[in-house]
């Protein structure tokens, strides 16, 4: 209950009225919401609110017509079919559908081109949050299964299921939101990456900490007029920022900030080096235990804290080059459907003139 006004989170049960295990929740369902006072005085059975929900859990499906079916699967066995060459500027194009018994349609669809040597690095992330929480939740899920999941408490959480880069993102207030989370990020081996947006000049995107917020951190991304920058303690104070840039407008922008043993660590933005590489190799912060979001120590050791939204938070423990990076910024990028909301609809991606290699295709609706 905020003020006059609630919410609930409701678990759907894993079973039935006859007690057989629920493997799929679709389906529709009647909703019934009564009142209680302090007293136990309780709304009337005939004043009960009924609504009748509907369901879907089925996710949608796509394929690529412009080259035909190049794999088959059956059950966790993949097979590639064909590896076709692709000698020239094309518009790849297929289709995608909701099959669900309640289908609310297709309303977005992301193409991934992931090179071959990378496809097990891009997958061997030690901490993934996606952001994709409803509201009311103050726990974000780790999707690694490492459990290492954040969390916010009371007022000082962000608003939760706003629009993201991909699916939902976190909306943080730029005066306390943050979320924090247990998690060991290497002082020598590591690459942090997040999506942000936000129209203020201003505010923290992400530190490790010592476990509170407000005492000692490092390995920092955040925003000072307009430009990204980076932090890290190491044997000096080193901080790293674009210049002459504004990425306070309001658009979706990649950050990543990588540590690799022996070399000075750099900045990336939206796939490409942001600054020129800092001077320190490693963190001397070993006392790190935890993580913010929302939220940053700068240099001058003030708190910064986020106006605006964070989504697809990625750390590894490697740190990823050039080429890595540019993969994990357009490992997922919107293509064109000619009826957004149909349950079937055509797709169409133009392919960037700029991509060569050897390449692993994805999508996901």
């Amino acid at each position: 209950m905020t003020g006059g006004n609630w919410a609930i989170a409701y678990p759907l049960s894993p079973f039935d009225a006859d007690n057989n295990r629920i493997n799929d929740a679709t389906g529709q369902y009647t909703v019934t919401v009564r009142a209680t006072d302090k007293v136990e005085n309780r709304t009337a059975a005939a004043s009960y609110l009924v609504y009748q929900v509907r369901v879907d859990t089925t996710p949608p499906t796509a394929v690529m017509v412009s080259y035909g079916d190049q794999v088959t699967t059956n059950g966790d066995n993949v097979t590639i079919v064909a590896t076709p060459f692709i000698t020239r500027n094309v518009v790849l194009t297929g289709t995608a559908n909701d099959p669900g018994a309640f289908a609310s349609g297709v309303q977005g669809l992301e193409i991934a081109f992931t090179p071959v040597e990378l496809l097990d690095t891009l997958e061997a992330a030690s901490t993934l949050y996606y952001l994709n929480e409803p509201q009311g939740i103050s726990s974000y899920e780790d999707a690694t299964g490492q459990g290492n999941n954040g969390g916010c408490t009371g007022n000082r959480c962000p608003v939760n299921d706003v629009l993201g880069i991909y699916g939902s993102a976190v909306q943080f207030d730029g005066a306390d939101d943050v979320i924090t989370a247990t998690v060991d990020i290497s002082e020598t081996n590591a690459t942090v990456s997040l999506w942000f947006n936000t129209t203020a000049p201003n505010g923290g995107l992400f530190a490790a900490t010592t476990g509170n917020i407000g005492s000692t951190a490092d390995r920092a991304l955040y925003l000072t007029i307009g430009n990204v920058c980076a932090f890290v303690q190491g044997v000096q104070a080193d901080e790293i920022c674009s210049a002459g840039q504004n990425f306070s407008a309001g658009q979706w922008h990649q950050a990543v900030l990588v540590l690799a043993p022996g070399v000075p660590f750099q900045l990336y933005i939206d796939g490409e080096l942001g600054a020129a590489a800092g001077l320190v190799s490693a963190s001397t912060l070993t006392a790190q235990s935890g993580l913010a979001l929302g939220y940053a120590r700068t240099r001058g050791g003030s708190d910064s804290y986020l106006n605006g939204r964070i989504d697809e938070v990625e750390i590894y423990p490697a740190g990823f080059n050039a080429t890595a990076v540019a993969a994990l910024y357009r490992r997922w990028q919107p293509v064109t459907l000619a009826n957004p909301g149909a349950i079937t609809t055509n797709w169409s991606y133009q392919l960037p003139a700029n991509l060569e290699g050897l390449f692993q295709i994805g999508g996901q609706p």
